[in-house]
């Protein structure tokens, strides 16, 4: 998963814990949406991009919900 650490489970990041990143104000570029869609260059529209990483996200979040 972009190189992040993977839950024990195998399932999720291991820095999402109770539903929120652990490592915010250090997260890799690929963790900061803005930054990442900036930096790179991504051939799709900036919106589709943020509606993209918001999918994800909460994709991670109920993964972590379930316990990894």
């Amino acid at each position: 998963m972009l190189g992040l650490p993977l839950h024990e489970s195998g399932k999720g990041c291991a820095n999402l814990v109770n539903n929120e990143c652990i490592i915010y104000n250090e997260r890799p570029v690929f963790c900061s949406v803005n930054e990442y869609f900036h930096v790179f260059d991504l051939k799709m529209k900036k919106e589709e991009w943020f509606k993209l990483n918001e999918e994800k996200c909460k994709e991670l979040q109920d993964q972590e919900k379930e316990g990894g």
